[in-house]
């Protein structure tokens, strides 16, 4: 019922051309906004049906794990593993991710805060399905199950097969690009969207790099969800500004996962 109350109400505040108030940036498209709540449902599934199929290694895989099997690129991630710096990152990405609550701090904002919700919440659960698919899929090995000095039973727990990508690193990018994507198009002109966009992104790299030093996360995995977030957070303000009429988002379902694709139509 109070969806039901929520969605009334924003859409008793649109205007004709579909945005929230006069000379907003955005607007909410229920043709869009219906496939990606739609696609996210699908993805969810998918990722609660992974997410509790997933086993601990045993101690006759852990005995077969080899460093020397992995690319030159990740191998070094081996050798790291810090509690302190797995601390750090949970607080960092809490930061990140609570960060859009800035706009609150703008009278000319307030007006907007509901589509601004409803694209952040968009973003975020787009980015959570999406790692969650991916993350059950590809069960990769964390690098700290490599390292002897770990503690048995975090080199065993379930939770080391969910390596790729890195969540930390989506939710820290998808954070601050959508932040920093959003400010820009709402403010435009403005003299600090380039010290938000260079902010953000510092504290979304070293979010990156404390999940490195802990040792949860190779490179590759951390470069991934970096790509994942920041695409989704760019993306969500993307096809939401009224400007884009001619933009299309299409969820697909095939033989080996589902996907999403944003179409340009000339």
């Amino acid at each position: 019922m109070r969806r039901r109350w929520l969605l009334t109400l924003l859409m008793l505040r649109l205007l004709p051309d579909g945005s929230l108030v006069a000379g907003s940036p955005y607007r909410l498209d229920w043709s869009h906004d219906g496939w990606i709540a739609g696609g996210g449902a699908v993805l969810g599934v998918a990722a609660f049906a992974g997410r509790h199929g997933g086993t601990g290694l045993t101690p006759g895989e852990l005995a077969q794990l080899n460093p020397a099997s992995l690319n030159g690129f990740d191998r070094g991630a081996v050798r790291n593993y810090s509690a302190a710096a797995d601390d750090a990152s949970d607080w960092l990405v809490y930061g990140l991710i609570a960060s859009p609550a800035l706009f609150l701090a703008g009278s000319d904002v307030r007006d907007e805060l509901g589509t601004l919700a409803v694209m952040y919440a968009e973003a975020m659960a787009l980015t959570f399905t999406s790692i969650e698919v991916l993350k059950s899929s590809t069960q990769r090995i964390r690098p700290l199950s490599y390292h002897p000095g770990v503690p048995a039973g975090e080199r065993t727990d379930p939770d080391a097969r969910r390596s790729f990508p890195s969540s930390h690193t989506a939710f820290a990018f998808g954070s601050a690009v959508f932040l920093s994507t959003v400010y820009a198009d709402m403010q435009p002109g403005s003299d600090w969207s380039p010290l938000l966009w260079g902010g953000t992104l510092l504290a979304a790299s070293a979010v990156g790099t404390l999940r490195y030093a802990a040792g949860a996360h190779f490179p590759s995995d951390i470069l991934a969800g970096a790509l994942l977030g920041g695409a989704i957070g760019y993306l969500v303000p993307l096809v939401h500004r009224v400007d884009n009429s001619t933009m299309g988002v299409v969820f697909s379902s095939q033989h080996r996962g589902a996907g999403i694709r944003v179409v340009y139509m000339i």
